[in-house]
């Protein structure tokens, strides 16, 4: 007896293709175009992380450490929170406060996948390959790196430290397979030990023209170079001659924090008005106001993006 499978076959194929078909609601890191333009936000006001649309100005998650059960048991302190960062392809947000704590949130239902206490002012945290982060202290002066373990979510010992001057930024350069960070005086360069999470200088270079005093770090979106803000000026670096130029802010001096994007996207920054504090989300290159938040004590101001 012979059976027809054709039918069979067809819808089988059919299936494959719907479940291959892009899923419009999670973005595509090769094609930008998928991407809504979400901001995330560290609002000192309340204390909180928080992602909106930019065109509606919808808030569309957030996250109260102080809500947490975790957390609270800890006793770790999430006050002046100070850098949020997707990671996970955009399910997660890792997070850390000048308080001294750090953290890695998932955003479907806000699990922990991570708590750690790095102390000292911690004002940035990265991802790192082998399933680590790593956090920069600037009153501590220190670079910790953790294991991120689900199993073990509260972390209060690092995998590694190391002393680092005025620690304010983290930046995993994955084509070089090697880790940023702009201090004091001087831009470094360092080595990752996947086995065991150390890091290890390879080289530093000192800002140009007397700048001290270095506030973010970010890589360009879709180039190979990046944006360096310090007290005094701003540059950009290409980390092919380990050269700076003159950066293209609208303003020179003491902006906290900046983000680049695809075609589309404008390069963003946060700028104190009060404090270190803002209200408004600014064009990097003109200075005009993109976003405005009343009275949230603003401290940084990313695109939520990923893939770059």
């Amino acid at each position: 007896m012979k059976i027809k499978l054709l039918p069979f076959i067809g819808l089988i194929a059919l299936t494959l293709v719907a479940c291959n078909k892009p899923d419009p609601e999670k973005p595509d890191p090769e094609n930008p175009t998928t991407y809504k333009q979400q901001i995330v936000l560290c609002e000192q006001a309340t204390q909180t992380y928080n992602i909106y649309d930019l065109q509606t100005g919808e808030k569309v998650w957030s996250w109260n450490p102080a809500a947490d059960a975790i957390v609270s048991a800890s006793g770790y302190r999430f006050n002046n929170v100070s850098d949020a960062k997707p990671c996970y392809n955009g399910t997660c947000m890792m997070v850390v406060a000048s308080g001294g704590a750090a953290a890695v949130v998932r955003l479907s239902d806000k699990k922990l996948l991570f708590l750690g206490n790095p102390l000292g002012n911690t004002h940035s945290i990265e991802m790192l390959p082998n399933n680590r982060v790593v956090c920069s202290s600037t009153t501590g002066n220190t670079l910790k790196v953790y294991n991120i373990d689900t199993n073990n979510v509260k972390q209060a010992t690092p995998a590694f430290s190391m002393t680092f001057q005025n620690g304010h930024n983290v930046v995993w350069d994955k084509k070089r397979n090697c880790l940023w960070s702009a201090g004091q005086s001087d831009l470094y360069k360092f080595d990752y030990d996947l086995s065991t999470g150390k890091l290890t200088e390879l080289a530093h270079y000192p800002f140009p023209d007397g700048c001290t005093g270095a506030h973010d770090f970010v890589k360009i979106w879709g180039q190979d170079r990046y944006i360096m803000t310090t007290e005094q000026k701003t540059f950009e670096f290409d980390p092919n001659t380990n050269t700076f130029s003159a950066g293209n802010s609208f303003q020179p001096n003491d902006i906290k924090s900046v983000s680049t994007g695809p075609a589309g996207y404008r390069t963003i920054c946060a700028v104190p008005e009060e404090s270190w504090w803002t209200s408004h989300v600014l064009d990097y290159n003109t200075g005009e106001q993109l976003f405005e938040r009343n009275g949230a004590k603003i401290y940084k101001a990313r695109w939520w993006l990923w893939g770059n």
